[in-house]
């Protein structure tokens, strides 16, 4: 049978939480978050090694100084101003008076907090409002009690089996002659 696969694309894949963590220096390096000394200072001292796990002193203090600097970032879009995340909190149903029109449209079960407007996660609080709203959900068809409430990232998705990395179904397929655009929609350090 011949393939008539030439290619994939494949968005914010696992490639191994090792892999993954230790990106974060070279990658901060690159976007000018950490000065020359710091960058070669960890490569110096910690050898490409668990900068998770660091086994010396000299390069966990400066894995430490790194990890002070990523704390002031907004680690998922480092571009961007330090924001809240818009995800539901179990703080309380959702029941504030609001107009008569609004009370009869909402089910809300666990409002997220409410982000700064300058923040992109304001529009997700937003997203999160309309998704969760009775006439939007009746405008969609979504059926009575299928869902009772919408959320942007759903941690309780129930399957069998997790890819800790993609990097060897990646190799798999990419030695075989087929081309590969892999990327990454947020800018993680």
């Amino acid at each position: 049978m011949i393939s008539k696969l030439q290619g994939y694309l494949i968005g914010n894949p696992s490639t191994g939480e090792l892999i993954d963590y230790n990106a974060q220096v070279p990658f901060a390096f690159g976007m000018g978050i950490i000065s020359d000394e710091l960058y070669q200072g960890i490569n110096k001292n910690c050898k490409g090694e668990d900068y998770k796990n660091p086994k010396n002193s000299p390069c966990a203090s400066l894995i430490q100084i790194f990890e002070d600097f990523k704390s002031e970032l907004m680690t998922t879009q480092i571009l961007e101003p330090k924001c809240s995340f818009a995800t539901p909190k179990p703080r309380y149903i959702a029941n504030t008076r609001r107009s008569k029109l609004e009370q009869q449209s909402y089910t809300l079960l666990f409002e997220p907090s409410i982000p700064e407007v300058k923040c992109r996660t304001y529009a997700y609080y937003l997203m999160y409002i309309w998704a969760n709203n009775n006439d939007v959900q009746e405008a969609l068809n979504v059926k009575k009690g299928k869902v009772k409430e919408w959320q942007r990232c759903n941690f309780d998705l129930n399957y069998t089996k997790d890819v800790r990395s993609s990097l060897e179904y990646q190799v798999n397929i990419t030695t075989s002659g087929h081309h590969a655009l892999v990327y990454r929609s947020e800018a993680h350090t």
